[in-house]
């Protein structure tokens, strides 16, 4: 998997088909419309993809400095406990990972 390189600040967005997806025109709107100056990058990830594939987009979205967060579709959101230790979440709301 070929990680994203964007040079601005990144919103991912990690799925199936991510490009089909409703969030891929309804984000830009949001951040235009809340001045968050975020684009946002789709990883698409197979269903049972080997725990590698995971591993792989979570550590380059980890170590982007760009990165801003991500949003896991709920199809990818298997128990993943190693990777969702490797995020954390950046509003006191947000459900523990």
């Amino acid at each position: 998997m070929n990680p994203i390189r964007l040079s601005v600040p990144t919103f991912y967005f990690i799925g199936v088909s991510t490009e089909r997806s409703s969030i891929m025109t309804v984000f830009p709107e949001w951040s235009d419309a809340l001045g968050l100056g975020t684009v946002i990058a789709g990883y698409d990830v197979p269903l049972k993809a080997p725990r590698e594939a995971y591993r792989e987009v979570v550590g380059h979205i980890k170590d982007d400095p760009l990165a801003k967060g991500a949003l896991v579709h709920q199809p990818q959101a298997r128990p993943l406990p190693r990777e969702r230790r490797s995020l954390r979440c950046a509003r006191p709301l947000c459900p523990a990972l």
